[in-house]
């Protein structure tokens, strides 16, 4: 029976040898999160000529990338409070701009471009429109990642807490299709931009302990199962057809909602370097996935965006802004961030439909 000794001498040590190789790996991954947290990690956008001085921009992507985020009830996540150099978020989770003012609460909500990437606090579409008008009390609700029903979740949110802004700006499209086309994210037109990632993490307690720290980091992401289209509107009219709607549905339960309470709500369908014809030449096509696979997202937002901009003739609240940045000027700073300057352009547009109703954004 020697042999089975040493069959089980062998299996122990090979055990332990696993357990070492866990081990190393987990303390390995805490050491490149502590060293990627406490230095300016290399950012391809830095020496983009839609920025200003790279020492800045990097110093604000840089901030930007290290300020955590947080589980949020009713959102699903926000920004926790962070307070630093370009940026300021408070305990609510949401990002305040300097010299704001008392007046007509408006609120402006959608993912990170309204939240502002890339620019300081005094850079972002809400802090343009503020600079650019009086009467205004301005609020920044928008959140990275967050497509449009995360938006209206806040706003019922505001609502229940009886703190409904009297003027509600939604701005949308860019993550909805985005993210709801990946089917590699989520398979639902009601998913979200973490989905995928909350579904693993949840799903590792249904899971032995041995297979969750021994076993599955050592195995790529969705092995065992198959290639998930991450492009599925370039194929699938239906889906493309059913998240565009769901969005448009979207602006109409916010419509209905604000106005019930006598406010007045706008929706402005988002630009991005994939729709118009804005100048993206001197992006880097290898820097990222949205860059590498242009065609197939252009795809996607040819099926989306039309039946959305169809939907909005019959909506006078509602406006198409993806010509915004169309022309020879570097503003985007990605396919869908853009500069100071762009988000200035977007405020005035903003304020041009709002003021068209007469309501009071008079000029400083």
């Amino acid at each position: 029976m020697r042999w089975l000794g040493l069959l089980v001498i062998n299996a122990a040590v090979l055990f332990a040898l696993w357990c070492l190789a866990a081990g190393i790996r987990a303390v390995g991954q805490d050491a490149l999160g502590w060293l990627g947290s406490s230095r300016t990690a290399y950012d391809w956008r830095i020496d983009l000529p839609s920025f200003g001085d790279p020492k800045e921009t990097r110093r604000i992507l840089a901030e930007q990338a290290a300020a955590p985020i947080e589980f949020a009830s009713i959102v699903e996540w926000r920004h926790a409070p962070h307070r630093g150099e370009n940026l300021h978020v408070d305990e609510r989770g949401r990002r305040v701009h300097p010299d704001r003012e008392p007046g007509v609460a408006i609120g402006f909500f959608g993912g990170s471009a309204m939240w502002g990437e890339g620019v300081r606090d005094d850079e972002t579409i809400p802090a343009a429109f503020d600079a650019a008008t009086r009467g205004w009390a301005v609020t920044n609700y928008g959140e990275h990642g967050w497509v449009v029903r995360q938006g209206f979740a806040e706003l019922v949110h505001l609502f229940r807490l009886g703190e409904l802004p009297t003027v509600v700006v939604f701005y949308d499209g860019f993550n909805d299709v985005v993210h709801l086309c990946d089917a590699a994210n989520t398979t639902s037109i009601n998913g979200t931009g973490q989905e995928r990632r909350m579904r693993e993490r949840l799903g590792h307690r249904r899971q032995s302990e041995t297979w969750t720290h021994l076993v599955a980091p050592f195995l790529p992401d969705g092995f065992g199962q198959p290639l998930p289209d991450r492009h599925a509107c370039a194929s699938d009219q239906r889906r493309a057809e059913a998240i565009a709607d769901a969005l448009v549905r979207t602006w109409d339960l916010a419509h209905l909602l604000v106005t019930s309470q006598g406010g007045r709500f706008y929706a402005f369908l988002q630009p991005n370097a994939y729709v118009g014809a804005p100048r993206t030449d001197y992006l880097p096509a290898s820097e990222s996935r949205d860059l590498r696979e242009r065609d197939l997202f252009e795809a996607q937002f040819d099926r989306i965006y039309p039946r959305i901009q169809a939907a909005l003739t019959s909506r006078p609240w509602a406006e198409d802004l993806t010509t915004a940045f169309d022309g020879d000027s570097a503003v985007y700073t990605d396919m869908v961030h853009v500069s100071s300057e762009g988000n200035r352009e977007i405020a005035a547009r903003m304020r041009a439909r709002i003021e068209a109703d007469g309501l009071p954004a008079v000029a400083p």
